[in-house]
This record gives structure tokens, C-alpha cells and sequence, in this order.
């Protein structure tokens, strides 16, 4: 059958409260199985939630274009 590749991540948006910098979460998934998962401190300070997503998104591709190599 078909294997299926996927990604699920997250970002707490100033979540250190000593640096304002936000956190990062992602795991990538194989069928029932996890591959790989981290969390980060982001090295930006984001000025939105919504810019805390995308730089965890940003994160996320960069680790699944590592996984082709």
C-alpha cells in the first residue's frame, strides 16, 4: 500500500519569558511511525504569533529537504 510522508509542527509565540524568543516543535511521521522530532528556541524574536509559525514552518521545510538527501 501507500506510505505516507508527513510533518506536524508548532510555535509558541514568545514563549521564553526572559528573551521574548518563541519555540519551535515539529515531528515527521513515516506511516504509524515517528522519524524524527525536535523543539527549538527560535533564534528571532517574532513580532506576531503569526510570524512564529512561519519561521517554525521555514524550520520544518528545511528538515524535510534533509531527509531527501
Amino acid at each position: 500500500g501507500k506510505v505516507e510522508f508527513k510533518c506536524f509542527g508548532d510555535s509558541d509565540w514568545a514563549g521564553d519569558t526572559a528573551t521574548q524568543n518563541s519555540k519551535s516543535g515539529l515531528i515527521f511521521c513515516m506511516g504509524s511511525g515517528a522519524l524524527s522530532c525536535s523543539s527549538k528556541k527560535q533564534v528571532v524574536v517574532d513580532l506576531s504569533s503569526t510570524e512564529s509559525e512561519y519561521v517554525g514552518l521555514s524550520l520544518a521545510a528545511k528538515e524535510a529537504f534533509g531527509f531527501g538527501n
